[in-house]
């Protein structure tokens, strides 16, 4: 019988000398990988080194029945390995509402205050005029747009137009309250500190807990914009849909209350793992106060570790500034255990990191494994000395979950036998999240973005020579990579649908699924 694995093989790759001195690489001599291997009965499909030949049979079927069986395999494989006794994380320290409205009817109330409108764009909005010229801007680009609002009357006004409208919807947001959703609906139980107000609270999943304390948080929002297809603003039209996001956050920028209500609780609550997102959203104020709430933060996980030394991961979002992200980087990764980051957010790390001019901003657009794989290995090889050994990775086409295996703290951090469950969850949740309608039709829905073959450079691999193994056991595809540490690279391409439905807080869900089944 023939069956398609979601995708499986192994690559050891290895050799002598320093990371730095190996990535000079020559891309023109390259070993191609399939992508789906095709495993016959019990049996296990090896290649060895310039063997290899390039996959591109088709399942019987046809490309069709392909998509099928890979989401039929991969769905099997998820729930054939998921989390085992239940773990508890405790999760800092992000938290808001999102509000979701059409943006026409708000937007149109404050263009009437405004004489001229001159389309333009700004890093912070202070005024109607700076709303109503990006909103323009974007509108008729038909693109995202995410700005903070530093007028708290214009922002109020915002709001009160907003929840005027008939039709709206509140979502939990923010980074940690998302990540504790995903966490918990895996059957993590979770601990969420964060300014969790009263609304917030309601919409969270009912195993979550919240830490007492003596603040009463008021609900900060999320402002969601959106804007259809052909709508029509100012004598604009925009040709395709999208959403402006605008916020006006207090507790989630001044830590120092969060973190006093979380330490306490967190120590009592013994978590096995504690997962710090948020930083990014400091990006906009001034660097001495960023400096200050880092540090906040910082001590107040050496606290919570003091007796109780259990792994911290740290996710990742978008930040336009360099320098900011070395000091983010420079603050806590010789302090995490794991970090979780897309495609732009990685390339980001790489240059902030001192990454040579080998990988390009422009090879993080549309990234190949081999790219990724690089800009990974670049991370262990600057904090060689220090805590960090999981790196979960994710763009639309594939995941990969990056362990090194050598190390004073790799043997406790997490169990490398589940880096393929861990990016499996991953890949899986994508789907999910981003196609929930299109589970029900996978066939005619559902489409491989990882099209070709997985390259890998002959220059990567050692002495010994490059192994592929697929296994029926264990249908996701890792690489092994000796240098002057060991790591292990698993990697599964995403099943995606021809019309992705919802990418909010995606990255997020992507994240704790995978940390959940690493736990």
């Amino acid at each position: 019988s023939l069956g398609v694995s979601a995708c499986g093989f192994v690559t050891e790759l290895g050799g002598e000398g320093k990371w730095k001195n190996e990535r000079r690489m020559v891309r023109g001599n390259r070993i191609a990988i399939g992508v789906t291997l095709l495993v016959v009965g019990s049996y296990v499909l090896y290649l060895r080194n310039a063997d290899l030949p390039e996959v591109d049979e088709e399942p019987a079927g046809g490309v069709e029945d392909g998509v099928l069986a890979i989401h039929q395999s991969l769905t099997g494989y998820v729930r054939a390995n998921g989390p085992g006794a239940r773990k508890r994380v405790a999760v800092c320290y992000n938290a808001c509402l999102d509000l979701i409205v059409n943006s026409l009817p708000v937007l149109k109330q404050f263009l009437r205050q405004t004489s001229v409108v001159t389309e333009k764009d700004v890093d912070v909005i202070r005024s109607v005029n700076d709303l109503v010229g990006l909103y323009s801007k974007y509108f008729r680009q038909g693109s995202a747009v995410e700005r903070i609002v530093r007028n708290g009357t214009l922002f109020s006004e915002l709001l009160a137009a907003s929840e005027k409208l008939p039709e709206k919807s509140y979502f939990p947001g923010g980074n940690a309250a998302l990540m504790s959703m995903g966490l918990a609906e895996k059957g993590v139980k979770v601990l969420l500190g964060g300014p969790v107000g009263p609304k917030l609270r309601g919409l969270l999943h009912p195993t979550i807990r919240v830490p007492r304390t003596d603040v009463e948080w008021t609900d900060e929002v999320h402002l969601i914009l959106e804007f259809g297809k052909g709508d029509k603003f100012n004598g604009i039209k925009t040709s395709r849909a999208n959403r402006m996001i605008v916020t006006h956050d207090v507790n989630n920028i001044h830590v120092q209350k969060a973190m006093d209500a979380f330490v306490p609780a967190a120590i009592e609550y013994k978590p096995h793992t504690i997962v710090v997102s948020g930083v990014h959203m400091m990006e906009a104020e001034p660097p001495g106060f960023r400096t200050e709430q880092m540090k906040i933060i910082l001590q107040s996980l050496q606290r919570i570790r003091k007796d109780n030394p259990v792994p911290v991961h740290l996710e990742l979002a978008s930040m336009a500034s360099l320098d900011y992200w070395a000091e983010v980087l420079n603050t806590f990764l010789p302090h995490v255990h794991s970090i979780g980051l897309n495609e732009q957010e990685l390339y980001m790390v790489y240059d902030a990191l001192g990454g040579d001019s080998s990988l390009q901003a422009s090879d993080f657009v549309d990234p190949s494994p081999e790219s990724v794989i690089r800009a990974i290995a670049h991370i262990f090889d600057v904090f060689s000395d220090g805590n960090i050994e999981r790196v979960h990775f994710h763009c639309l086409p594939f995941h990969i979950v990056a362990l090194k295996t050598m190390g004073a703290y790799s043997s406790r951090a997490w169990d490398h036998a589940r880096g393929g469950p861990s990016v499996a969850n991953g890949a899986l949740r994508t789907t999910e999240r981003a196609c929930p309608s299109s589970l029900d039709r996978p066939i005619e829905e559902l489409l491989l973005k990882l099209e070709g073959p997985i390259e890998v450079p002959a220059s990567l691999t050692s002495r010994r020579g490059t192994q592929i193994v697929s296994r029926e056991s264990s249908a996701i595809p890792y690489y092994h990579v000796d240098y002057p540490f060991h790591s292990a690279y698993y990697i599964n391409p995403v099943l995606v649908c021809k019309k992705v439905q919802k990418t909010v807080g995606l990255g997020d869900n992507i994240g704790a699924a995978g940390l959940a089944a690493q736990l």
